[in-house]
């Protein structure tokens, strides 16, 4: 929920005065579908333990994919 929220202070804060999401109507949809990916990237990385990334090497992966999509994160 923490996560989420945050997230929701962020990058969807950022988004809607941009007015990168402009005048989608279900912008629910697209808010939804990053939140569960961001959530499921932290908990992937939550579980892998000792092999896992720094925080900022996953903060860096994030904002990549969700700046640039999967060009953003496949080299």
């Amino acid at each position: 929920k923490q996560i989420t929220d945050e997230l929701n202070k962020t990058i969807i804060k950022k988004w809607e005065d941009k007015g990168i999401l402009g005048d989608f109507p279900d912008k629910q949809y697209i808010i939804d579908f990053i939140q569960a990916g961001f959530n499921s990237i932290i908990s992937c990385w939550i579980d892998k333990k000792e092999k896992r990334e720094s925080a900022e090497e996953l903060a860096y992966l994030i904002e990549n994919f969700l700046l640039y999509g999967l060009t953003g994160v496949i080299n």
